[in-house]
């Protein structure tokens, strides 16, 4: 059995390091086999049984391969949705910003009332157009 190193921190947890990362007891056993080693039927069993442990681990990991590429791509079809909501939102406040400065615009045109009714009509608009603007349709 592999010693573990134990830590405590200031409430007084034991944090385990190295759990799981126990030491294989064959580690310095040779691995070599021989012809005359293949003959013996318990090894073909342990190597028959060491591969069919290999193939479940490899089919696992696809799985989570399959899954790492789906959420990839669910990751990207998201970016570009958040990129669409992102040039909504600088379009919506552009529009207010230009719109409330045409309407803050008008107090400096007082006496020219063809310039009042132009930047009173521009920036309704403008700001209309800002609050009424359509978001993007979203996956239902």
């Amino acid at each position: 059995m592999s010693q573990v190193e134990q830590q405590t921190d200031d409430a007084g947890a034991t944090a385990v390091l190295g759990a799981g990362l126990e030491k294989d007891p064959l580690a310095s056993v040779d691995r070599a086999l021989a012809a005359t080693d293949l003959k013996n039927p318990g090894v073909v069993k342990m190597l028959l049984h060491r591969v069919s442990q290999a193939e479940g681990r490899v089919e696992r990991l696809e799985n989570y391969q399959v899954l790492y590429y789906d959420t990839k791509r669910d990751l990207a079809v998201e970016r570009t949705r958040i990129s669409a909501f992102e040039s909504v939102d600088k379009t919506k406040s552009s529009l207010l910003a230009v719109g409330s400065l045409c309407i803050g615009f008008i107090p400096s045109v007082w006496n020219k009332w063809h310039w009042v009714f132009l930047m009173a009509v521009a920036g309704v608009i403008l700001i209309y157009a800002s609050w009424h603007r359509k978001l993007p349709e979203g996956k239902n």
